[in-house]
């Protein structure tokens, strides 16, 4: 665990768990199948950094558009657990559900399973409304959604 406070001095009630696995490395063998569980770990998992990234469908010298996530001032002062995931852009994306990882492991760091918001920006904001409405989300624990900027597709139901 590394305390947020540690770059902001009076932010002494966040905590930041950076680089934490979700699944087990999907190269070689792994590659094209269903994502199996992260490898449990003895001691204490060093999350003090973000981990590897996933491969994106953009060149080198392309620029990447840039997200900058501002909350409001009172956020600070709640209980709130803030998830951010990679996943893949491009021909990779999807083959995996974030939110299957996310049910499953989020009381071990004092979130609530079974009250869950999925939130979503432009593309996201139609991964929301996907991640909603799926059979395979439809049990865990997501209760609220936030769609921006997004839209339906004209086949949805």
């Amino acid at each position: 665990m590394c305390s947020v406070s540690q770059y902001y001095s009076n932010w002494n009630q966040i905590s930041f768990f950076g680089g934490t696995p979700f699944a087990a490395d999907a190269s070689g063998n792994s590659r094209w199948r269903e994502p199996q569980p992260a490898a449990p770990w003895n001691g204490t998992f060093q999350a003090t950094y973000f981990g590897p990234i996933c491969p994106s469908g953009i060149a080198i010298d392309d620029l990447a558009d840039i997200a900058i996530w501002s909350y409001g001032a009172g956020v600070a002062s709640k209980d709130i657990i803030f998830v951010s995931y990679n996943y893949r852009a491009g021909a990779l994306r999807f083959f995996s559900n974030p939110d299957l990882t996310v049910h499953e492991n989020i009381a071990a760091f004092g979130g609530d399973p079974d009250h869950i918001s999925a939130i979503g920006q432009s593309f996201g904001a139609a991964v929301t409304y996907h991640i909603v409405n799926s059979n395979l989300t439809a049990d865990l624990g997501i209760v609220n959604a936030i769609s921006e900027s997004g839209v339906r597709s004209p086949n949805d139901p």
